[in-house]
């Protein structure tokens, strides 16, 4: 007479260890994974084109980021893009941050060296950029008292640089417009007299830009010395 077969009790013990082993060694993964996206996902980037610099968030994954745009329109306008000046000499790349405060020092950082390289090299953007990267200075939050004392010396330079270029504007225009005068009717005196008026408001907007000059470098030098802010860098 055959014995019966004993049952196979251990093997279903161990399918089912392994089981457990497997959901536990899931569950796990589980946690790390999600701490390391909620980590990146309060993580900040600054990335540097060679045109452009914007700013990022990192994405609720362990890895990636995407463009910044925060719901304050305040917000939205510090962290905006920013088109950088020809000749601004900055390594091109991204920089991690783990806290937006050290993200906003170094956006202040790049928008002075910016606002300086446009005001050093006027051009006809020049009124237009340095608004730009004025309005985003201002928007910035957490500003030191220096900090605050040095935008208010970058503002009056930036007015300076504008009333420069509407003088040299209208120097050009005043000089065609001699120029049409004299060659126009030479004969005329009504002509000839409006001609030697114009040069002598000539003379004076020369001697305006002249003194302009001497100003904006005498600014540069009082500016120069302000300390920056006592927060740590990244």
């Amino acid at each position: 007479m055959a014995k019966p077969e004993a049952p196979e009790r251990p093997k279903a013990r161990i399918r089912i260890g392994r089981i457990f082993a497997f959901l536990a060694t899931l569950g796990l993964l589980a946690v790390v994974g999600y701490g390391a996206s909620w980590l990146n996902a309060h993580r900040y980037f600054l990335v540097v084109g060679a045109t452009e610099a914007w700013v990022a968030r990192g994405r609720m994954l362990p890895f990636g980021h995407e463009p910044y745009f925060p719901d304050d329109p305040i917000l939205r306008r510090a962290y905006g893009r920013i088109d950088l000046p020809g000749g601004l000499s900055m390594p091109q790349g991204e920089t991690r941050f783990e806290e937006r405060a050290d993200l906003d020092d170094a956006l202040r950082r790049l928008l002075k060296d910016a606002l300086t390289q446009v005001l050093e090299k006027p051009s006809e953007r020049t009124p237009a950029l340095a608004s730009e990267y004025l309005a985003q200075l201002e928007s910035l939050p957490g500003a030191s008292l220096n900090e605050e004392r040095e935008l208010n010396v970058l503002r009056r330079s930036a007015r300076r640089a504008e009333a420069q270029l509407l003088l040299g504007r209208a120097r050009a225009n005043l000089e065609q417009a001699t120029k049409l005068l004299r060659t126009a009717d030479p004969d005329d005196p009504e002509a000839k007299r409006r001609a030697q008026a114009l040069e002598s408001v000539l003379g004076t907007l020369g001697r305006l830009a002249l003194s302009g000059s001497v100003a904006s470098t005498a600014s540069t030098s009082v500016a120069a010395p302000i300390p920056t802010s006592t927060r740590g860098r990244p």
